[in-house]
């Protein structure tokens, strides 16, 4: 790296982390035969994080990246 006037080389490592918000409960009245899911309706978040290194070893602050869609409920918009 000295031939090439570089003193310090760093590495990242970016890696996506697909996810699905699941409800943990279910609420219908006694006796349905049919029980509706009520979803989010978010099926395709993704959060990617990114590790950081330098040619001396040293690890930085691990960098988090959220990618969502922006929601429709009016209420939330900004």
């Amino acid at each position: 790296m000295t031939g090439l006037g570089v003193d310090m080389a760093y590495n990242a490592e970016q890696t996506p982390v697909p996810f699905k918000y699941l409800s943990q409960a279910t609420i219908s009245n006694k006796g349905a035969r049919t029980i509706w899911i009520h979803s989010t309706g978010k099926d395709k978040d993704r959060l990617t994080f990114m590790l950081l290194r330098d040619s001396l070893g040293r690890k930085y602050l691990l960098y988090l990246v959220v990618k969502v869609k922006p929601s429709t409920v009016t209420a939330t918009l900004v």
